[in-house]
């Protein structure tokens, strides 16, 4: 039995099982504290697995290596000791999955000891995190800005408040230094101003309008398969499901199983894996209240500026203006009295498109660094996979009640998996195409305007600029700066500001989009 697969099961578990119930157990509810969740234990697992048989650890000093001691049980000891701080409501469940963990050889005392000072430490590193938690006593309440373009809350959910406003400021797990976010297209980092007629920002908005509303618009032109990609990846917190941090780690372990991974190198990526998605939380959320761009739901309702609390009376009219749209929006998934729904925090980047880049990418860098996977210089990879969603596994149900059908999907990368995750956003109607990348599928759409959200099943579509702005090139930048520096703790973070800009500047392409026309849609 693999230590890391065992208790990288059980921290999926804990992360649905904490977003499960009414209400829900909510010890780390919410992607940015169930990632950080996951470092710390997958953390746990690898510095008592590996400093145990005197190998590097993460922490700069562990307690020295114990010969004939199981790695395997001072793995599981640690993680364990790790998860009933951070899941108190669950410690039975923990408990339980801990007298089934893999115990290895050796005498289990010893191992015990070894996890219990390992998990310590790390619970030590990163006691300060707290202060930066919504839910300090010291944070006061985030309060929304009127201007035009801003983040509020959900007009269908207007109860709904602000997750994590102050969770980008606290010190990073592994990134050596903050890594730079371009502002969104059309917004004036030093003013704070939206101008929704920049070419790149009206192209995206025409974009959600006609693929990301609701299936009762008119003018939606949102295919069957992209609705299901937009739900296949969703994980918003869902009853049984919970986190995006889910998928990502079942993704991870079905490919080290087609892989055939060792223990050893398990355990090494799932900690990787792991740090990644923690950091990418904390650069996303710093800068989401940084730039504090609205979502589509308010973006396409308030597009024209004679709308919303700062209305202008004498504003010139803009297309594709609709004070009635509604998105699809995120799934309510196994939950009977709701519909979809946008989420509690700004739009730019988007947090699905920042985890999944950089935990998808540092797998990659991972495998390839044991001569398990090829990156090739467009940036595309060959590691292919298939794949359930568990919102589409024949078991879990709309909230009709009707249960979804199972579906496999397929990936002839990484790389493709990357897109079509950031661009399942734009098909749920909750974040715009630039909130994760400029890029998307390459099309011959009218005028070869070039990259578009609009589905192309062909894997070799894909087109990922690294040019700063959105989630992808974000995540892409932070697992890179990880690996490339080594699995070690970071005192640097984004509680200054925004870093300033690469050497080679970044340039905002003036991407357009397809509008499938009525009559252009699939029969």
């Amino acid at each position: 039995m693999d230590v890391a697969i065992y208790w990288s099961d059980v921290v999926d578990d804990l992360n649905a099982r904490d977003h499960s119930g009414t209400p829900i157990l909510a010890d780390q509810a919410g992607p940015t504290r169930t990632a950080r969740a996951g470092a710390l234990a997958m953390l746990a697992v690898h510095d008592a697995f590996f400093g145990i048989q005197g190998q590097p650890t993460y922490l700069s000093s562990v307690p020295p290596a114990v010969a004939l001691a199981s790695p395997q049980f001072a793995g599981g000891v640690a993680c364990a000791q790790v998860l009933s701080v951070l899941y108190p409501k669950q410690r039975a469940f923990i408990e339980e999955r801990l007298a089934s963990a893999p115990r290895g050889t050796g005498n289990p005392n010893t191992a015990a000891t070894y996890g219990e000072a390992i998990a310590e430490a790390l619970i030590a590193l990163r006691q300060g995190d707290a202060a930066f938690d919504e839910r300090s006593p010291t944070r006061p309440s985030h309060v929304a800005s009127p201007a035009y373009g801003h983040h509020r809350p959900d007009p269908m959910s207007p109860g709904q408040g602000f997750l994590n406003a102050f969770w980008g400021e606290m010190p990073f797990f592994a990134t050596p230094a903050p890594v730079f976010l371009a502002p969104p297209p059309g917004l004036d980092a030093a003013t704070g101003v939206l101008t929704p007629t920049d070419p790149v920002y009206a192209a995206h908005h025409e974009e959600i309008y006609l693929l990301g509303g609701s299936p009762t618009s008119s003018e939606t032109t949102r295919e069957s398969e992209e609705s299901l990609i937009g739900v296949f990846w969703a994980y918003d917190g869902s009853q049984k499901l919970g986190t995006p941090p889910r998928i990502y780690n079942r993704i991870i372990k079905t490919i080290s199983t087609q892989k055939g991974l060792t223990e050893a190198e398990n355990v090494k990526l799932l900690a990787l894996a792991n740090v990644a998605m923690a950091d990418a939380g904390i650069h996303a959320w710093f800068y989401k209240f940084h730039y504090d761009l609205w979502r589509p739901v308010l973006g396409v309702r308030e597009h024209e500026p004679f709308f919303g609390p700062s209305a202008d009376p004498g504003a010139a009219r803009l297309p594709f203006s609709d004070v009635f749209w509604k998105p699809l929006g995120a799934p309510k998934t196994n939950e009977l009295t709701t519909t979809g729904f946008t989420p509690n925090f700004p739009a730019y980047p988007s947090g699905h498109a920042t985890f999944g880049a950089s935990v998808l990418h540092i797998t990659r860098l991972y495998l390839a660094s044991i001569g398990k996977a090829t990156i090739y210089p467009d940036g595309s990879d060959d590691v292919g996979f298939d794949f359930i969603s568990e919102e589409f596994d024949g078991v879990n149900r709309e909230v009709d009640g009707s249960v979804r059908p199972r579906h496999v999907r397929r990936f002839a990368s990484l790389l493709q998996a990357i897109v079509e995750n950031s661009v399942s956003r734009v098909y749920l109607g909750v974040h715009w195409r630039f909130d994760g990348t400029t890029g998307g599928y390459d099309s011959d759409g009218p005028g070869g305007e070039g990259p578009s959200a609009t589905f192309n099943p062909d894997p070799d579509s894909v087109v990922v600029p690294r040019d700063s702005i959105g989630g992808v090139p974000l995540g892409l930048d932070i697992a890179e700066a990880i690996f490339n520096n080594g699995l070690k703790p970071s005192t640097a973070s984004l509680a200054k500001g925004v870093p300033p800009p690469p050497a080679t500047p970044y340039k905002a392409e003036p991407l357009g989009c397809r509008r499938r026309d009525k009559k252009d849609k699939k029969k």
